[in-house]
């Protein structure tokens, strides 16, 4: 009897289980396929919208300038490209000459220095001029880190505000530029290499040197005319797929300091400069400097 009892209460437990999974597993199937069949008509709808990306105050501004920046860049013809580049003087395009130049005090720095640019940005107020002597975009802000894509943004207001597009010798903003001074940025550079290799060569001949390790910068670009070599470098870009260089220039800046230790005054300098020197017999007398000293001393 007792036997009975327990064979027949396990028999309504087992049936019990089995209608409780089964009402389970028909409601998990009932209540996917809505899901799916909601999700499908609010996709089907257009109800159902991606959200969108938020845009950040940089990209905003970027945004704002660089499409206009690229018509600029878009000549097609010797007389658009002059007319880009009408405020450069033709001796930035010969690095020995203008070097030459900057050693003594001259017009054109002092020309460039008076071009300024007042630009707000999502970072504050910037005063950004060229500087030929240090080749790159002089700048004063309060703050001291300004990302690189403001300042580039600048860059590219200034070049089209004072017709001097060749300055501009990012290869990452823009990519493909052909500005020659890149070519002789990269001669340069060249020239400089091979003052060092030769000093390790002096080096080498007593150790154990291999010259090919040595981390050289390499040129990228051979020689060409100013304008022909434009031309010709668009034409290239336009028709054909040109390799990406694993080494990329980008433009220099120089943070002078905040905003209002920028002066709207040109002071004129007077030269030559006096410096005092402290002799051997520990007084100090007065030495006259040249314009190329000063301005190793300012660097410091």
């Amino acid at each position: 009897m007792n036997g009975q009892m327990f064979q027949m209460t396990h028999f309504k437990q087992n049936a019990y289980s089995s209608i409780s999974t089964n009402i389970y597993y028909w409601y998990y199937v009932t209540m996917r396929t809505a899901f799916v069949l909601f999700v499908y008509f609010m996709r089907a709808t257009g109800l159902w919208l991606k959200p969108t990306k938020v845009n950040s105050d940089i990209d905003i501004y970027e945004n704002k300038v660089k499409p206009i920046f690229l018509k600029f860049v878009d000549f097609n013809n010797e007389e658009e490209y002059k007319e880009r580049n009408q405020n450069i003087d033709p001796v930035f395009y010969n690095y020995k000459e203008l070097a030459e130049i900057m050693k003594t005090e001259n017009d054109i720095e002092k020309q460039w220095r008076s071009r300024v640019l007042i630009e707000f940005t999502p970072r504050d107020n910037i005063i950004m001029f060229y500087d030929a002597y240090k080749g790159g975009f002089a700048y004063y802000c309060d703050h001291s880190v300004v990302p690189l894509r403001i300042l580039n943004t600048v860059a590219m207001k200034y070049v089209m505000r004072y017709h001097c597009l060749d300055f501009f010798v990012d290869e990452t903003a823009l990519p493909g530029n052909i500005s020659p001074i890149i070519s002789l940025l990269n001669e340069e550079n060249n020239e400089e290499n091979q003052k060092i290799k030769k000093i390790f060569n002096d080096l080498s001949k007593n150790t154990n040197i291999e010259m090919e390790k040595l981390p050289f910068v390499k040129s990228k670009n051979s020689k060409m005319s100013i304008i022909s070599g434009v031309l010709e470098r668009k034409n290239t870009k336009n028709n054909e797929d040109i390799p990406d260089v694993k080494e990329k220039r980008i433009n220099k800046f120089i943070y002078l300091g905040k905003f209002n230790n920028y002066s709207i005054i040109q002071k004129k300098m007077k030269m030559p400069i006096s410096a005092i020197i402290d002799n051997t017999e520990g007084d100090y007398v007065f030495k006259n400097v040249n314009y190329e000293e000063y301005k190793k001393r300012a660097n410091k």
